[in-house]
C-alpha cells in the first residue's frame, strides 16, 4: 500500500483547492518543507513584527510622525523596525510606489493576526483585509496584552496555508507575466504579501523580514 508523506498529502490537499476554485497549477511545482525540517518564529516574535507593520501601514497611510514614534515608545518596539522600515520613516518625501509597498504591509499584518489566533480565517486572497480591525486588533490591547492573549497556531496549519498560498502566487504570477487576468478574481498584491510574510513564518531561507524570498 503506497502512503503519501506529510508534505505530499499537504501538496494534494492544496492542489485539490485549487481544482475547486479553478486555478491553474502545475504538479511539478514541489512540495514545501515537512514540520520536522521547518523552523517556526515564536509568538513574542510573531507579535512584535505585527505591532510593527500596523505601525509601518499606518505610517505609509498617513499617521503622524510624532504619534507613530509616540506609539512605537509605548509598544516598545523603536528598535524592532527593520532597516528597510527605518528608512522609509527618513524619507523626507515619499514616492508613490514606496508608498504602496507599506501600505500593502497590512496584509502580511492580517496574516500574523491570523498566525495569533486574532483572526479566525485566512479567506480565499480575492479582495484586501479588514484593515480597522487589524489595527484595532494591537492598538486596543497594548504591548503585552497583545502578546499574552496571543496563541500561536500549530505548525500544520501554518504549513498548511504556507503550501496552498505557494501554489497560488505561482498561478498570480503566471498571469501577470502572460497578461492574462488573475485566475478565480485572485488578487495578487493581496497573495504576494501573504506568501511574504508566511514565507517569514516558516522562517523560509533564514531570512530577515527585509530580504524574505517569495520564490514560485
Amino acid at each position: 500500500m503506497f502512503f503519501k508523506t506529510e508534505q505530499e498529502k499537504r501538496k494534494a490537499k492544496s492542489i485539490n483547492i485549487l481544482k475547486e476554485r479553478k486555478v491553474p497549477f502545475i504538479e511539478l511545482l514541489p512540495c514545501i518543507e515537512g514540520e520536522n525540517e521547518t523552523s517556526f518564529r515564536t509568538t513574542e516574535e510573531v507579535a512584535e513584527r505585527a505591532i510593527c507593520l500596523a505601525l509601518v501601514a499606518a505610517y505609509a497611510e498617513g499617521l503622524e510622525k510624532s504619534i507613530l514614534e509616540e506609539k512605537a515608545e509605548e509598544f516598545k518596539v523603536q528598535d524592532a523596525f527593520t532597516d528597510d522600515e527605518k528608512a522609509f520613516f527618513a524619507m523626507e518625501e515619499i514616492d508613490d510606489l514606496t508608498k504602496a509597498k507599506f501600505l500593502w504591509r497590512y496584509e502580511s499584518l492580517w496574516v500574523l493576526l491570523w498566525a495569533l489566533s486574532y483572526v479566525e480565517t485566512l479567506e480565499f486572497p480575492t479582495e484586501i483585509c479588514d484593515v480597522p480591525f487589524a489595527v484595532q486588533t494591537v492598538v486596543k490591547r497594548g504591548r503585552e496584552k497583545f502578546i499574552s492573549d496571543a496563541k500561536l497556531r500549530s505548525k500544520a496549519e501554518i504549513l498548511d496555508e504556507a503550501d496552498l498560498i505557494y501554489r497560488l502566487h505561482w498561478a498570480t504570477t503566471e498571469a501577470r507575466i502572460h497578461g492574462d487576468e488573475m485566475p478565480a478574481d485572485l488578487d495578487g498584491d493581496t497573495v504576494f504579501e501573504r506568501h511574504y510574510a508566511l514565507n517569514w513564518l516558516i522562517c523560509y531561507g533564514n531570512d530577515d523580514w527585509d530580504n524574505v524570498e517569495t520564490n514560485t
